[in-house]
């Protein structure tokens, strides 16, 4: 998924399209197969009637058709603005319930349990009665058609009754239309209940198709990775007159959050960039990383433009954010990121590097031990410790860092920056913070002022 993807949408909504809707989805899918099975069926059924008594079988079968159009009319508006509410109070609830877990400690200091609880209450029990009315619009089909074929062999026995000619001859023929709605009324309730799951999951359908639309536009650019290539980064890395703005490109006009960027990084230096909060730091880095596509301009490495060979500039890198990502695992699944360890010598070394060799000593499990959710039994120096561990395992030709030594103390950050400059490695390293007086031994450092360049 590209992360400007991700930036232009809603959590909430992507996170209820990939688990509920996609389930609806999966229903409609099933619901047509269902659909194809009971419409054979009642062919089979119809071609029997007909060959038995035509004229007849041909007046009951047009009711019936009448029947399921009407019956469908009546529903379909009505479906259709159940599905567009459910899909509304699906992402409402999925929003409160991340939202809730998330700032937890906020909603206890602040007081706003109750109306918070209130909110999620509120969607949760609208869509209860969605689900009621859904299921019961879903289910009244069957007892509809039976009242509908009694009301019909009630007409036929009138109509006999006026042809008294015809009563012994009529007799036998309702006998038949009896026996064939044994199998009818359930077929056609199965048909009719399942083409209204498709109409009350149409939605589903239809937003799915508009997610994978804008990722496929989104990916339009990138190459595909090919198994037998490989990235060695030789020379340089530039950005030619780079600009980069949240918006779409159709509605650009001027507010431009980067703008006009050059920048020449040689392979194995060592850059600093810096700026006050707000410059566009971060916004920078996911360019450099290529989680976004500058609007204008190009970034190239080794003179070949990132957005043509994005997968493979990315398999290169190693990346510490500024907001570190752990898992509810052991150390060693944090560092290697749930890649099989092949080598533990090299990771151990690592761990000496970074750092966090007493914290695992001091633990029975070593590096088997498990942090809890979000890495709580972790204090900010000690996750940011596991980010590093975590960049430099994966032995990348260029490593970038974030604020990556924000939460520790000034003995331990100028370890690491020393670590990390005197590596037999020769990584090429892009470092972001707002501590200028860190790059002292860097080869060069550039300012962020009002989206561009200040060296």
């Amino acid at each position: 998924m590209p992360l400007i993807f991700k930036m232009r949408s809603s959590t909430f909504d992507l996170v209820k399209n990939i688990t509920n809707e996609v389930d609806f989805f999966i229903g409609t899918i099933y619901s047509f197969c269902i659909i194809a099975m009971e419409f054979l069926t009642l062919i089979g059924i119809s071609i029997f009637l007909l060959t038995h008594s035509f004229k007849v079988s041909l007046i009951a079968i047009l009711l019936f058709i009448i029947a399921v159009i009407l019956f469908n009319i009546i529903n379909k508006k009505k479906l259709s603005n159940i599905s567009e509410q459910r899909s509304f109070h699906l992402e409402k609830r999925m929003q409160f319930i991340i939202e809730g877990l998330n700032s937890l400690k906020d909603i206890k200091l602040f007081g706003t349990f109750n109306e918070t609880k209130k909110n999620f209450e509120f969607h949760n029990n609208r869509l209860s009665k969605i689900s009621y009315i859904s299921n019961y619009r879903n289910s009244i089909s069957k007892p509809f058609f039976e009242l509908y074929v009694v009301f019909l062999i009630f007409l036929f026995v009138i109509y006999a009754n006026l042809n008294v000619n015809n009563v012994k001859n009529f007799i036998p023929t309702i006998g038949v239309f009896l026996f064939a709605s044994y199998r009818l009324i359930p077929s056609l309730a199965r048909f009719v209940s399942s083409l209204q799951l498709v109409q009350l999951n149409s939605t589903s359908a239809i937003k799915l198709y508009n997610d994978f639309k804008k990722v496929e536009n989104y990916n339009s650019l990138v190459m595909q990775n090919k198994n037998d290539y490989v990235l060695n980064f030789k020379k340089n890395i530039e950005f030619k007159n780079v600009s980069f703005s949240y918006k779409e490109k159709s509605k650009l006009d001027c507010d431009l959050i980067l703008k006009n960027l050059f920048l020449d990084i040689k392979k194995g230096e060592r850059v600093g960039i810096t700026g006050i909060s707000g410059a566009g730091k971060s916004t920078f880095l996911d360019l450099f990383l290529g989680f976004y596509d500058p609007m204008i301009g190009e970034i190239n490495i080794d003179n070949h433009n990132i957005l043509k060979i994005k997968n493979h500039w990315q398999s290169i890198i190693s990346c510490v954010p500024q907001e570190i990502f752990i898992k509810n695992d052991s150390f060693l699944n944090n560092i290697s990121f749930g890649n099989k360890v092949e080598d533990e010598k090299f990771l151990k070394e690592i761990v000496v590097r970074v750092g966090l060799e007493k914290l695992l000593n001091s633990m029975e499990s070593g590096l088997n031990t498990l942090i809890g959710d979000g890495g709580y039994k972790l204090s900010p120096g000690q996750k940011q410790r596991i980010a590093i561990a975590r960049a430099l395992y994966f032995k990348p030709q260029v490593i970038v860092l974030d604020e990556s030594t924000s939460s520790l103390d000034t003995y331990n950050e100028t370890n690491i920056i020393e670590e990390i400059i005197a590596s037999k490695n020769n990584y090429t390293v892009l470092w972001v913070s707002h501590k200028k007086e860190i790059f002292k031994k860097f080869d060069k450092c550039y300012e962020l002022k009002n989206g561009s360049f200040v060296k």
